[in-house]
């Protein structure tokens, strides 16, 4: 299970750096698939992260910390990881993914149909929304609430 979720999140992060030109279409289509062709390994990583007593619950929070922060989302403790420090140090500066709206609705509704994701622990979903919710446009924000 561990080995699942690591996995996932390695999927998810090299994808997400990759960010120019045409291959941003595909890359997006190809993380939004992620999230809505896999709803088992979705639903697991909530389902994880919700039960803090799972064994498999510190794998969990390295995959989601890490697939949020992919998608643009600070360090959950509000701590930057040791890689981040290292590279702040060397003056380079993390390329963080863009998403377009439609991505990011997509990304959010596959996530809420799990009911997991309802249950969820405060600080994991505010991660979500604010990767998700917080950067769209005016025309984002109308089409999420029309």
């Amino acid at each position: 299970l561990a080995e699942i979720m690591t996995g996932l999140c390695s999927v998810v992060v090299p994808v997400a750096g990759e960010n120019h030109g045409e291959a941003q279409t595909q890359t997006e289509s190809l993380i939004i698939g992620l999230f809505e062709h896999m709803p088992r390994g979705l639903g697991l990583l909530l389902s994880t992260l919700t039960w803090q007593r799972a064994q498999t619950h510190i794998a969990a929070v390295f995959a989601h910390d890490h697939i949020v922060r992919a998608l643009g989302a600070s360090a959950s403790k509000g701590m930057p990881s040791s890689s981040e420090t290292k590279l702040t140090k060397q003056g380079q500066t993390q390329s963080v993914f863009v998403l377009s709206d439609v991505a990011r609705l997509s990304i959010l509704a596959a996530l809420q149909q799990h009911v997991a994701f309802g249950v969820l622990p405060t600080v994991f979903q505010k991660q979500w929304h604010q990767v998700l919710s917080a950067p769209l446009s005016p025309s984002g924000v109308h089409t999420r609430f029309s």
